[in-house]
């Protein structure tokens, strides 16, 4: 099911993220298994590791960097093997998923305040 505000990139749409937060993290204690709740949102899409793969390349191609580039390999280690995604990777992520950085570094146990 395609969410309001979504935007195609290819065969598949990613959504608009959300990144208006101060970057003063309180770290709380790491959740035994982000590449679990990774994946969960990754199969609720629909998405395969390929699909992830092709809309990253869109992105790394509109931004010019290819930092935000997530191959296959490296998503299914920071799924299955817990591995730490790069801030651009983790970025990639939010984009794709249509969730936002906020919200995936809570995974991790990093809790971002807005500033007041």
């Amino acid at each position: 099911m395609i969410q309001a505000g979504a935007r195609r990139v290819g065969s598949i749409y990613c959504y608009p993220v959300i990144y208006n937060f101060a970057i003063f993290p309180n770290v709380s204690r790491q959740r035994s298994k982000p590449g679990v709740e990774l994946r969960s949102i990754r199969q609720s899409l629909g998405f395969s590791m390929r699909d992830v793969h092709a809309a990253s390349l869109k992105i790394a191609k509109r931004l010019n960097d290819h930092r935000f580039v997530i191959p296959p390999t490296r998503l299914h280690a920071i799924e299955a093997k817990n591995a730490t995604p790069s801030l651009w990777r983790l970025y990639t992520l939010a984009v794709v998923y249509g969730r936002t950085v906020e919200a995936l570094l809570s995974f991790y146990g990093i809790d971002v305040k807005p500033t007041k």
